[in-house]
């Protein structure tokens, strides 16, 4: 029975050893939950590579386009300092950048003007949806210099893909637009663009609308915009609004544009206000002989 008895109290000692290493082993695994579980600490150092791996990779990526943007930066001084052959390297490094139409927005304000010529030439040879970002980016600036470079590229770059785009944002840009040099620049470059424009409605409304402005060279471009966009009746409203002014560049762009009005919608008042402008000797020359030109052109 002694020896039984032994047995069975060593057993008891043996439970009650592993019930107690168990516990504590148990508690020291659940006391802090933001420790990592046994299986991400099975493997060495995983856990703590998975730990740091998020402030490594942006702080590799941080670096990365660091030092983009400095190779750029000196593709950039080498091509405006007049080494031509830069002109590639500076184009490939352009696309590696992050935000190639922040870095172009940004050096063509920077620049000198003939750096911006020299930018100017290179973005021609790039992607169009890159020079369109490059042109909203200027606009969207606002500043007199940026909007000259903006209007700059739609005068000297081709647009095909983009060119809904940019016909919205020219007249987008207009509307909110209070420089009347500006103005007047938007709205001869939609009417140089008249035979490729697809937006020709809102154009022409477009148009409509700059006739109201109490400015010369705005009103003529105005009045052209509605030749060649918009309706007859639109054009005999604005030939009424004009050929009456006493200004006589408003009236020299008025008689024009009546080449294309068709005879039949001709009223009295503007036959009979044309007659007295071609046979008033006291009336500016040029403007009585355009005049004259007209009846003739007519029929009247």
């Amino acid at each position: 029975m002694k020896k039984g008895g032994s047995i069975v109290l060593v057993v008891a000692i043996g439970v009650a050893v592993s019930f107690l290493v168990f516990r504590k082993w148990y508690g020291e695994l659940t006391y802090d939950n933001d420790k990592p579980l046994l299986s991400e600490v099975s493997n060495g150092n995983e856990a703590i590579v998975n730990c740091t791996m998020p402030s490594l990779i942006s702080s590799q990526r941080s670096r990365s386009e660091s030092n983009v943007t400095a190779n750029l930066d000196a593709g950039y001084n080498a091509l405006v300092s007049g080494d031509k052959s830069k002109l590639l390297d500076f184009l490939f490094l352009l696309r590696t950048h992050p935000s190639p139409h922040e870095f172009m927005v940004h050096k063509l304000l920077s620049a000198n003007y003939s750096e911006q010529r020299i930018l100017l030439d290179a973005l021609s040879l790039e992607d169009e949806n890159l020079r369109f970002s490059v042109l909203n980016g200027l606009f969207h600036e606002s500043t007199p210099q940026a909007v000259d470079l903006a209007l700059d590229i739609v005068k000297k770059h081709h647009f095909s893909n983009t060119a809904i785009e940019v016909e919205a944002l020219l007249i987008e840009q207009s509307y909110q637009m209070d420089n009347s040099s500006h103005i007047a620049d938007i709205a001869r470059l939609l009417n140089l663009r008249s035979a490729q424009a697809y937006k020709k409605e809102e154009i022409a409304q477009h148009m409509e609308a700059l006739l109201q402005h109490q400015n010369q060279d705005i009103q003529i471009q105005a009045i052209a915009g509605i030749t060649l966009y918009g309706t007859q009746l639109s054009l005999v409203s604005a030939i009424e609004k004009l050929l009456f002014q006493p200004d006589l560049a408003l009236r020299r762009a008025a008689i024009k544009a009546m080449y294309s009005v068709e005879a039949s919608w001709l009223h009295s008042n503007l036959i009979h206000e044309v007659e007295h402008i071609a046979e008033n000797q006291s009336q500016e020359n040029s403007l009585q002989e355009l005049a004259k030109d007209l009846i003739h052109f007519h029929g009247l």
